[in-house]
This record gives structure tokens, C-alpha cells and sequence, in this order.
């Protein structure tokens, strides 16, 4: 059997994802959506770790699109148009890492900081004064949210991540107000 390590430093890795049953509360409401998308992992050598024990994995792409199938407390008629999660154009995050955790049989474990700007197209009425009106609504993560996943090799095959903090939603140009939270978001790797 061969030895389970993390990817070598220059590899890259394009991989479908989806988040199906991720929910985002707007207001009063909370929707549920299936999204599906693409992210690409750049990995390099972490500075002053050993590389057979861990390495960073940059994500320079992150897109997921989706449109909500329900709502709890609201007619189907009024949710919101289709949903786009993007990765921000922003620094690489030293703490995304992929590393050997210990025991038998050994797993490899992935810390993801995702910084996001969502885009809610023909958003409900109430956020409608965020957003001019017929215009999408742009928000844009308050803090990145943290993803762990848990995985026997890489590239993941349909490896879970789980959201380790709801993810606040801002308006770009008043970072104080949070207008949404992504609160539920298991994300699937690979393995489509």
C-alpha cells in the first residue's frame, strides 16, 4: 500500500464541488439551494513545515451557482433569482493547508479560509433597498469562513467539508451591517 502524503509543491488541481442543501439567510427568511461549480487548489510549500507533512493549497478559483429551490415562511413565487458564490481576488491565506493528521489508518485533513463575494440575483423585496431596484444584490464575506475537510488521498473524491462558522454577508461599502449569513454549507470535493 503506498504511503499516504499530502500533494508535492507545484501541483495543481482542477475539481468539480458542490454544495447541495446550502442555506443563506436573507432577512426574515432562510432559502435553501443546491449549488455546483468548479475550484482550482495551487499547492506550495508551507513555510517551516516539512512537506511529506503538510502543504498550502492556494484556491485562486472558488465558483458556485445555484438557485434556490425553498423557503422557509415564503410562497415559491417569491425567491430570490439565481445565487453566485465567487472567491475574492485576495491574498493567499497562509492558513490553507493540507496536512498528514496522525493514526491509523492515516487521513489527510484540509483547512480552507474562504473570503467570498455573492451575488443574489432579483433579490426578495425587503432587500431591495441594499440593491438598486432590478439589479442583483452584492455582498461580500465580513470574515472568511473555515471549511475542514477530511480525506484517504488527494485529489479529494468526494471528500465533505464542513463549515466551522457561519458566514456573515456584508455590503462592500459598509463592512458593520451584516445583510446575510450563509448558515449551512457542506461542500463536497471531487467525485461528481
Amino acid at each position: 500500500m503506498p504511503q499516504l502524503k499530502p500533494p508535492s509543491p507545484g501541483e495543481s488541481f482542477d475539481l468539480d464541488v458542490t454544495a447541495k442543501g446550502a442555506q443563506l439567510k436573507l432577512g426574515e427568511h432562510t432559502y435553501t439551494v443546491d449549488l455546483t461549480g468548479d475550484l482550482r487548489f495551487e499547492i506550495s510549500k508551507a513555510p517551516g513545515k516539512n512537506p511529506a507533512e503538510a502543504v498550502r493549497a492556494a484556491v485562486p478559483r472558488f465558483h458556485l451557482t445555484g438557485t434556490p429551490n425553498s423557503a422557509r415562511g415564503m410562497a415559491a413565487q417569491a425567491l430570490p433569482g439565481r445565487i453566485t458564490l465567487d472567491k475574492k481576488d485576495t491574498e493567499v491565506n497562509p492558513d490553507n493547508l493540507i496536512s498528514l493528521t496522525s493514526g491509523f489508518p492515516p487521513k489527510l485533513e484540509q483547512v480552507l479560509y474562504l473570503d467570498l463575494d455573492v451575488t443574489i440575483e432579483n433579490p426578495p423585496q425587503q432587500a431591495q433597498v441594499r440593491a438598486a431596484q432590478g439589479e442583483p444584490l452584492v455582498l461580500t464575506t465580513k470574515n472568511p469562513g473555515k471549511l475542514v475537510g477530511q480525506m484517504d488521498a488527494f485529489p479529494p473524491d468526494g471528500a465533505m467539508y464542513k463549515l466551522q462558522n457561519p458566514i456573515d454577508l456584508v455590503l462592500p461599502d459598509d463592512p458593520d451591517t451584516t445583510i446575510a449569513t450563509i448558515q449551512k454549507f457542506p461542500v463536497k470535493v471531487g467525485g461528481l
